[in-house]
């Protein structure tokens, strides 16, 4: 008998919780925030969560501009002429010129080509990579938008470029979010007692989860995910706090 009325309060709360605290983190709650429930030693282990959205603070970009040929000043000639105008589009999108890095990467192949009887020719891979790295998100939403306008037209087309972004100020929001984590579990132990007609107590033991980020729109609700979108801009920082507390 002593089972029953127990399990049955447990119930309701996860899913008045679930409801009151809305879809998103229900899904993380139902099932997961009360760990057990030991009426011997008259405690109960549930989970709190923080979760944030934040936007990146550090970004890194990668341009690489790329001709197949087989002849190697040409194609120097015609990505050089590329690069000044990548270079003016990355400055007019606000990035300094003293953070626009270039380098030159030529790779050489043979290649089979039997019609006019030799047995190789050789081809070059011609590369000219740009880095530049500080964040700036109008700058970069710019540079995309006005490279994009002119890929359109049929032009730059042997140009492409990809994005790294990374939140690193995770200490200045550790503290924080650690206490919301602390409050929410308090809150769901206290739920519970109410329902299961006892008080809570002090905490017996604590364990912080690891934090995690990710891009924005991993909503998966796993407390153990921590893989990045590094495209994104906007990062999701969650931590999940396992906590025992007393129940009197």
């Amino acid at each position: 008998m002593m089972k029953s009325k127990i399990i049955k309060p447990i119930h309701v709360v996860v899913l008045g919780l679930a409801i009151s605290i809305g879809p998103g983190l229900g899904g993380f709650f139902i099932g997961k925030a009360i760990d057990r429930f030991k009426a011997s030693e008259k405690s109960v282990t549930v989970k709190g969560l923080s979760e944030r959205v934040v936007d990146a603070d550090k970004s890194q970009i990668l341009i690489t501009m790329h001709e197949k040929t087989d002849d190697i000043a040409m194609a120097a000639k015609m990505l050089q002429d590329e690069l000044i105008i990548v270079k003016k589009m990355l400055v007019d999108s606000g990035f300094k010129i003293e953070n626009i890095k270039d380098s030159i990467h030529i790779h050489e192949e043979s290649i089979p080509y039997q019609e006019h009887q030799i047995p190789f020719y050789k081809k070059y891979n011609y590369e000219i990579r740009l880095k530049i790295d500080g964040y700036d998100k109008e700058a970069i939403e710019k540079f995309n938008n006005d490279l994009l306008k002119i890929r359109i037209t049929g032009k730059m087309l042997n140009v492409s470029a990809s994005e790294t972004h990374t939140f690193t100020k995770l200490e200045e929001i550790r503290a924080p979010m650690l206490a919301e984590a602390t409050k929410s579990a308090r809150a769901m132990a206290d739920q519970f007692a109410k329902d299961s007609g006892t008080h809570v107590g002090g905490i017996l033991k604590a364990s912080q989860g690891s934090f995690s980020i990710t891009g924005e729109k991993d909503t998966s609700g796993s407390e153990h995910y921590s893989h990045d979108t590094p495209a994104s801009i906007k990062k999701r920082v969650r931590v999940v706090s396992n906590i025992t507390f007393r129940l009197e």
